[in-house]
């Protein structure tokens, strides 16, 4: 950091169920944290106030790097001879124990099954069927890797069942620097989205109460400060919080209750900004293809998975299983 710049201003995570600080993140990830579902606006305004949503959220780097390799090459072969599929030595491992299999070659290894699958897995998809490095796809480095999901979850979760369930085409390896690189393009991209169909990215159907939040706001500063705050300003103060509990005498144990109230309202018309945008685009396909052709233009990856495509059906991998697509 420069001399004289000023440090990034971040954004407190409270608890779900208390005003106990979990941790604090920038304001982008604060944003994915509300668009995901996971969290809620409480202040918007700097320094910004998110509530969890979730019991144990936790703090995140939004991106980790796997524990173990994402592409095994391992080869699974119908009873009749076809590569069926690719998978790790975990799977194959899980195969054999079961005596569901027989070892073929153990280069590449090779099973083959001895029982007819309810399916004829990806057969002839040369995609699924080349062998895959496990490397970035952007920078091509083989360390720090993560999934990366071209389509955000917040958007896919409300995607067709058969649809968000076989959507292993658009999960690609990327390191951890080149993942949160991209997650800044794809925020401005969503803000795009939800200013195109009027979704803010913190959903619709919520509100602030005002009057409760001024009087969770005076709680706190009369329950910490209340030594250094003048008596007229103080009994100014307190009249909002006399006002919601509806009594005159105003204790310390009234002041901590106080600062827990939320204020936050949630009608019964809430939705998230995924679920509305998913609902408004009407064309899935389209939208998949979108945000595919934004990472190639955003990221321009040099070691894409031979055979990746922007425009492959995001239904295919369902006719294979027998999925209706309309």
């Amino acid at each position: 950091m420069g001399e004289g710049s000023n440090p990034p201003v971040l954004v407190k995570v409270l608890a779900k169920d208390s005003d106990d600080i979990l941790f604090e993140c920038s304001h982008n990830k604060a944003q994915r944290l509300v668009a995901n579902g996971q969290a809620l606006w409480v202040r918007r305004k700097k320094p910004g106030i998110i509530r969890s949503r979730i019991k144990d959220l936790r703090p995140i780097n939004m991106t980790r790097p796997l524990r173990t390799k994402l592409y095994g090459n391992c080869q699974v072969l119908s009873p009749e001879g076809d590569v069926m599929f690719h998978c790790n030595e975990d799977k194959i491992n899980w195969y054999m124990e079961r005596n569901l299999a027989e070892k073929i070659k153990d280069d590449p290894l090779t099973i083959q099954l001895k029982f007819k699958p309810n399916g004829p897995g990806h057969i002839g998809d040369e995609y699924y069927l080349t062998e895959k490095v496990n490397k970035c796809v952007c920078c091509g480095t083989e360390t720090q890797l993560t999934r990366h999901h071209v389509i955000p979850y917040c958007y896919r979760r409300y995607f067709p069942v058969p649809v968000k369930d076989h959507s292993y085409h658009d999960v690609l390896l990327m390191c951890v620097n080149c993942h949160d690189d991209y997650e800044r393009h794809a925020d401005r991209l969503k803000k795009e989205l939800a200013q195109k169909y009027e979704v803010p990215l913190n959903g619709l159907g919520w509100y602030c109460d005002r009057d409760v939040a001024r009087v969770v706001m005076y709680a706190k500063t009369l329950k910490n400060q209340w030594d250094k705050i003048p008596e007229a300003k103080r009994e100014e103060m307190l009249q909002p919080i006399r006002e919601h509990y509806k009594k005159q005498d105003i204790e310390h144990k009234d002041l901590c209750d106080a600062s827990g109230l939320d204020a936050l309202v949630i009608t019964d018309n809430y939705a998230q900004h995924g679920e509305v945008i998913v609902q408004k685009v009407g064309n899935i396909e389209e939208f998949v293809k979108m945000w595919r052709r934004h990472f190639l233009t955003s990221m321009k990856p040099k070691h894409l998975p031979q055979y990746w495509d922007v425009d492959r059906s995001i239904y295919r991998e369902n006719v294979q299983r027998g999925y209706k697509t309309s």
